[in-house]
């Protein structure tokens, strides 16, 4: 009987077995379920895939208690396991191939599983099991996951719903989350749906992109003081840290990034991309400032929605000067291109030609959007808008200022147009203005089109 010799492939073609098998590994189509049971299959079947596919199984970790209080603990205890177990004595465990960990549940008592606990233990909720397993892993995380690159932390909620009270987070939990935020630096961190944060919650951290979402401190938002730099904070000199990107639904949390420590170092601000949503001048203002006191900014998305002060769009006392050194600045704006009259320029167009003509600009790469909604109040009737038949006369300063002299960088004008429809009749409109919407924002825009700067999108 002829005995079975295994084959020794070549390198090359064992990774490229294992690229393949990677591809939308982190998705949830089909492929990519199949794709990861191969990979686990490799884990077992061929010690020549063990280490490649383990490092593509365990290099994104994600934990949502949606699957259940059961599966859910299940899941944190195992995780805990895997990471302590090393896979031979030349490695650390899958925590060495960790490059994002993601933590999705509600940290609360609000929930009311009663499910049976496997593990002896009597029947908890999440914030329990959270609070006995989780300090474990990130504390792991912390001193063995040196390529761990994102950190993802929210409170999972009802959208709209405000943010669970950190206050009330198992004590041990909140310093494990501290500690490892102190001690490991991150690429980018994501935190969402927390209230009562305290200020300093981001002291010492060394974070290259902040994303925050309902995420609110202790204390109301914190001002710049009014010396005529705009660089100090409540007497303290600005120090913006290791931060590059800021993204935050909040208008300004800029103390959140401040390092008030005696021991920051005097080098310039990293802070080079501003993502803010700014909801009247006071909140403009401050931007204002921190681009003052930034001097390193060069991307700038400013979302102007649900003006609280409609004085604010034409405010003709604000600096807007610190926006034209930047290289590329999108300004978002919603529900504002309503007007009551084809006479009538909308507000929210005349504040960005005020805006763009104030002054020389080093812009690059300019975006504008707009969006607004067809209908009455009465949702039954529609209307024919500006952005239908778009006014020569109400885009005229907007093309006369981006053709001028103002903008010997810009490069290109990127014009989008969100058509907010929702009824048939509206649908239908919008299907047969679409084909001729282009030549007549060419007639509106003749300069930027003939430069062949302009980029049109309507959706």
């Amino acid at each position: 009987m002829a005995s079975w010799n295994p084959v020794q492939l070549p390198t090359e073609i064992k990774e490229l077995i294992i690229d393949e098998l990677d591809s939308d590994l982190d998705g949830f189509t089909d492929d990519a379920k199949e794709n990861r049971a191969a990979l686990c299959s490799c884990l077992f079947v061929s010690r020549q895939f063990h280490q490649r596919a383990r490092r593509y199984l365990f290099r994104s970790i994600k934990l949502n208690d949606a699957v259940g209080l059961p599966q859910f603990r299940k899941h944190l205890v195992l995780l805990h396991q895997l990471m302590k177990t090393p896979a031979d004595d030349y490695s650390l465990g899958v925590v060495s191939y960790m490059r994002k960990f993601s933590v999705v549940a509600e940290f609360g008592d609000s929930k009311e599983d009663t499910d049976e606990d496997k593990y002896g233990d009597e029947e908890s909720p999440v914030a329990k099991v959270l609070a006995k397993y989780l300090p474990g892993i990130l504390k792991l995380l912390m001193t063995e996951a040196r390529g761990l690159q994102h950190f993802h932390m929210e409170h999972s909620s009802e959208p709209g719903a405000i943010g669970y009270d950190w206050t009330t987070v198992p004590s041990e939990l909140r310093s494990a989350v501290r500690a490892f935020l102190i001690f490991r630096p991150l690429r980018c961190l994501e935190l969402r749906n927390f209230t009562e944060v305290p200020n300093d919650f981001f002291h010492q951290t060394n974070v290259t992109h902040l994303i925050t979402d309902n995420f609110n401190s202790m204390d109301l938002e914190l001002n710049f003081d009014d010396s005529p730099s705009g660089s100090s904070f409540h007497g303290v000199q600005l120090s913006l840290g290791p931060v590059e990107t800021l993204d935050t639904d909040q208008c300004f949390p800029i103390h959140r990034m401040v390092d008030m420590s005696r021991n920051q170092s005097s080098q310039a601000n990293f802070l080079k991309n501003i993502m803010l949503s700014v909801l009247d001048d006071d909140d403009f203002n401050q931007v204002i400032r921190l681009l003052h006191a930034a001097s390193l900014v060069e991307d700038l998305l400013l979302n102007f929605t649900s003006f609280s002060n409609a004085d604010f769009l034409l405010g003709t006392k604000l600096d807007f000067s610190p926006l034209q050194k930047l290289t590329n600045v999108t300004l978002i704006y919603s529900e504002q291109l309503i007007t009551s009259s084809r006479d009538s320029v909308p507000q929210s167009l005349e504040h960005a030609s005020t805006l763009l003509k104030s002054s020389s600009s080093s812009i690059v790469f300019l975006t504008l959007a707009f969006t607004f909604d067809f209908r009455f109040s009465n949702d039954t009737q529609t209307r024919d808008d500006i952005i239908y038949q778009p006014n020569d006369d109400h885009w005229k300063p907007l093309d006369n200022a981006l053709s001028g002299p103002l903008y010997p960088m810009l490069r290109r004008f990127e014009l989008h147009i969100n058509l907010n429809s929702e009824s048939s009749r509206a649908e239908r409109r919008l299907q047969a203005s679409l084909q001729s919407v282009d030549n007549l924002f060419k007639t509106a825009l003749p300069l930027l089109y003939a430069s062949e700067l302009l980029h049109l999108y309507i959706d």
